[in-house]
Formats: C-alpha cells, sequence, structure tokens
C-alpha cells in the first residue's frame, strides 16, 4: 500500500512582449516568437538526453504547440529515493537552473527568460502540500483545489 500523493508539473516557455509592447496591449513579436521556440528545442533535446525515462514516462506530455512539458500522476509513491521521481525532479532541477542560471562570479542572473515551472504534490494528509515555483510561470498553469464533497450530494 503505501503513502500515495497527487503530483503535477510544467515547464513552459513563453514569449514575452517588450515592455513597450506590454505597455501598449501589443503581442511579443516573432523573433519574440521565435526565441521562444528555438529555447524549448533546445530545452527538449538537452533533457532527452540526460533524462529519457522522465521524457518517455507516460504521463509526462510533450507539448509541442504550446511549448510544454506537462506531467501529471494520481495516485502514486513519490518517495525521494525511489528512481523514476529523482529523473523528475532532476528535470525538474534542470528547467530551473536554465531560469536562473546565475553568473557565480558577480552574482548577475542570466538565465532563459522563456522559461518557467511549477511543481505540486499533495499528500495523503491534509498538510502535506508542496507547492514549488521558478521563472516565468502564471499561477493558473499548476494549483491546489480544495473542496468538500458529500455523497450524499453525487
Amino acid at each position: 500500500m503505501g503513502y500515495r500523493s497527487n503530483v503535477a508539473y510544467t515547464i513552459r516557455f513563453t514569449a514575452l512582449p517588450s515592455p513597450q509592447e506590454a505597455e501598449g496591449g501589443e503581442f511579443p513579436s516573432d523573433q519574440e516568437i521565435q526565441s521562444a521556440k528555438r529555447s524549448f528545442y533546445t530545452f527538449l533535446a538537452d533533457a532527452k538526453v540526460k533524462f529519457p525515462s522522465a521524457i518517455s514516462d507516460t504521463d509526462l506530455k510533450v507539448d509541442e504547440k504550446n511549448l510544454a512539458l506537462n506531467f501529471f500522476a494520481s495516485d502514486v509513491k513519490w518517495y525521494e529515493d525511489f528512481e523514476d521521481v529523482k529523473c523528475h525532479m532532476a528535470l525538474l532541477q534542470l528547467a530551473q537552473d536554465w531560469a536562473e542560471n546565475t553568473d557565480e562570479k558577480n552574482g548577475e542572473v542570466a538565465g532563459n527568460k522563456h522559461i518557467g515551472g511549477i511543481f505540486v504534490r499533495v499528500g495523503e494528509n491534509s498538510d502535506d502540500i508542496t507547492e514549488e515555483c521558478f521563472g516565468e510561470y502564471d499561477w493558473d498553469w499548476v494549483r491546489v483545489h480544495r473542496e468538500v464533497v458529500c455523497d450524499w450530494e453525487v
């Protein structure tokens, strides 16, 4: 049996409008969109080489149209010492490293401006929730929703 969790994460690449474009309500330029696509495919190639078992996991969906990697697994044993869990967490760490990429000499952040991600794990206990995010993300990508369910209200 064992302790079970629901786990989801997303790693996404978005094209951001320049500050001037954003003020005017404009969309990102074609150049910005192409830059986000190049970043996505470069990251995907790197991930396929370094973490093939995570990329080939049937719970991980590669969404090329939306430049995203989306993972969802319910009722799973998510123990940090399991090899598949280590692989998924290493993939997330790679994405975070891409987002942050801090220059050790001067402390400046020179990360990839297109990448962002969110990781959520909800365990069986009501207070066992992990939420982590990095880079350019939107809170709506992955969120925890609590509700009361009554068997007589079904």
